[in-house]
């Protein structure tokens, strides 16, 4: 659990699939493209929020996981 905004709320994480699981994804952060491997949602112990979201990217010729910004992915070059 993480603490949230100081007054006592928590978040618990939750790891899901994503709606766009198995898509070619460009990160604008790093820069890299990446392959969306699901998504750690933090949610509020009291309202049942979603207070953050971050999507999981793989390289698309392996290694190591990466997590990204929801806002910061846009389809990968040559995939439209």
């Amino acid at each position: 659990m993480s603490n949230i905004g100081g007054n006592g709320e928590r978040a618990v994480h939750a790891f899901e699939r994503h709606p766009r699981d198995g898509e070619r994804v460009l990160d604008s952060a790093t820069g890299q493209v990446g392959i969306i491997d699901g998504q750690e949602v933090l949610r509020s112990t009291w309202t049942d929020r979603i207070v953050e979201r971050r999507v999981w990217l793989l390289p698309p010729g392996g290694g190591h996981q990466w997590p990204a910004r929801p806002n910061q992915l846009s389809p990968a070059p040559g995939t439209t």
